[in-house]
């Protein structure tokens, strides 16, 4: 019961405080179910800044039941398969968050690169989108892989535009007019993460 309370309490605060970060989540739950009206649906497919290329699909279950005798007793079990038909709620409930988890690892892997091209023979410690080195390594690991990657990342133009050009494809030609505008883009000045003091703990 607590879970669901402190979800929702979850949710109405980012949309209160991340109010950009909300519209973009909503717009790519708007591509998500676009995608899902597909007659002959096809995995949802992106790429990331490192080029790896991402597949979402998540179908709908197919219920099905089976009768057998065990131990002279009749047994009804239920298993589940999946259909040929996207779940078009699974898929926009999931679809936001992959995306974002495909961009921040993506950003791991550029920090890593960076890392291992510097030559300091760096240890490394990950959890999901938290990454750490040795205390020694620390202002050099933030300075010069982590800042720059994440510019490098998102100082090429609207990451959103890309992730559009290759969703287009998959929604069927008469849904493309129902296709939202992207989000428009703030006036943050991207390069200033390289200057942030408090950009990653």
């Amino acid at each position: 019961r607590l879970v669901p309370y402190v979800a929702r309490k979850v949710w109405d605060s980012i949309s209160e405080t991340v109010i950009a970060a909300r519209e973009a989540m909503d717009w790519i739950t708007k591509i998500a179910r676009l995608v899902t009206k597909n007659e002959n649906p096809l995995p949802f497919m992106w790429s990331t800044p490192t080029g790896f290329v991402v597949q979402q699909a998540k179908f709908r279950m197919d219920r099905h039941q089976v009768q057998t005798l065990l131990d002279g007793r009749m047994l009804k079990v239920e298993y589940l398969t999946d259909s040929k038909e996207l779940d078009a709620n699974k898929n926009a409930q999931s679809l936001s968050p992959n995306y974002i988890h495909s961009m921040d690892a993506a950003h791991l892997q550029m920090t890593i690169n960076k890392a291992l091209d510097s030559g300091r023979d760096m240890s490394f410690c990950m959890i999901h989108d938290s990454f750490g080195v040795h205390a020694t390594d620390m202002d050099y690991f933030l300075h010069q892989c982590i800042k720059p990657s994440f510019y490098e990342m998102y100082s090429g133009g609207n990451v959103l535009q890309k992730f559009l050009d290759e969703m287009t494809p998959l929604i069927p030609e008469k849904s493309r007019k129902n296709i939202p505008e992207i989000p428009q883009l703030g006036d943050l000045d991207i390069s200033e993460v390289l200057n942030s003091e408090f950009f990653f703990s």
